[in-house]
């Protein structure tokens, strides 16, 4: 599964859980409704900021989400 559908999954059903719609979510994080459903769709990526912003509004803990993408957190310090 890639990053894109992880994430998409992870985020669709945070947003279900709390019970918003994903208009609400969309203007509540500052994106357009259409550019949230290719969000959750897996087509899109958001930027930093609307990360940070879905993130902390559906309380995902992205430690989690790193565990569930299988994101290796071993990155090399320096490329010698």
């Amino acid at each position: 599964m890639s990053l894109n559908e992880v994430f998409s999954r992870k985020v669709r059903r945070a947003r279900e859980k709390k019970g918003y719609t994903q208009s609400q979510v969309a203007e509540m994080v500052s994106v357009s409704v259409r550019w949230y459903q290719e969000i959750e769709r897996g087509g899109n990526m958001p930027s930093a900021k609307v990360l940070l912003r879905l993130l902390i509004l559906l309380e995902i803990d992205p430690m989690e989400f790193e565990k569930e993408a299988g994101i290796n957190d071993q990155v090399p310090l320096s490329s010698r």
